[in-house]
């Protein structure tokens, strides 16, 4: 849990489907969870969990957090657009607490690059993320978390 898998991502992050992109990965990631969770709690106890990560993440409260605070606070150059660089810190951080509640080992460079360039869109520009591709990041990031504490 927490760990990005570089094969995995290396087809979808130069794939042609900007919509993928757009959409993110926190979905797919809480479909996965929920899968994995299965095999260890029941089903019951795992819906009610992760329906409530998802309705949070998917919250008018959360999204306009991310937007007003969040973005604006890893938005250190203030241009409206977050780079990788300015980013890092923030991915490390939460793919770090996911490993730490997890044991496993500490995201590396490569996946931290990996998850920004997962919800990277080509709207800001490849290298770049505008508000909505960033809260998207977000909300793979609070999985990644939301998974390994369970």
């Amino acid at each position: 849990p927490g760990s990005v898998k570089y094969l995995e991502f290396i087809t979808y992050l130069w794939s042609d489907d900007e919509a993928a992109r757009a959409r993110g990965l926190w979905e797919e990631a809480i479909r996965k969870a929920r899968e994995k969770s299965c095999r260890t709690w029941p089903p019951d106890k795992v819906a009610c969990y992760w329906d409530e990560v998802e309705k949070r993440l998917k919250s008018e409260q959360y999204i306009d957090h991310v937007r007003t605070k969040m973005f604006v606070q890893v938005d250190q150059d203030q241009d409206g657009r977050v780079s990788f660089e300015e980013a890092k810190a923030l991915i490390c951080k939460s793919l770090s607490c996911a490993a730490d509640l997890t044991k496993a080992p500490g995201p590396t460079r490569d996946e931290v690059r990996l998850a920004f360039d997962a919800h990277d869109t080509l709207v800001e520009g490849r290298g770049r993320m505008g508000v909505e591709e960033f809260v998207n990041l977000a909300r793979y990031l609070q999985v990644i978390v939301a998974e390994a504490m369970q």
